[in-house]
């Protein structure tokens, strides 16, 4: 008898549930009508701000951060390939997943 997680459905419980929605298809949340519109719409908007501010900003005036975001987004990158990552570093993984400002990283 084995049933997917909360939120999570399909082959190999890889889809998303109706009524739900993912985070770096990491954690899934129930949608909650239009406050949940509204939360996600203020995420999304926050990433963008912060991935321009980190990128226009930051790593052009100062080297060191850009050697740094340079550094994560590699790292974010190898972060992606299909390895069986210890599930401690799922948290690990959704912020690097932020930091190379993944388009699909809230999805319905």
């Amino acid at each position: 008898n084995f049933s997917c997680g909360v939120g999570r459905s399909g082959r190999l419980c890889s889809g998303v549930e109706e009524g739900f929605f993912n985070v770096g298809a990491v954690f899934f949340f129930a949608c909650n009508g239009s406050a949940g519109v509204v939360g996600t719409t203020f995420a999304i908007l926050a990433t963008v701000l912060a991935w321009l501010g980190m990128n226009t900003i930051a790593s052009s005036n100062y080297d060191a951060l850009d050697i740094a975001l340079l550094f994560l987004q590699i790292t974010g990158m190898i972060s992606a390939f299909p390895l069986r990552w210890h599930h401690s570093m799922n948290l690990l993984n959704t912020v690097l997943g932020l930091v190379n400002f993944e388009v699909d990283f809230v999805s319905p």
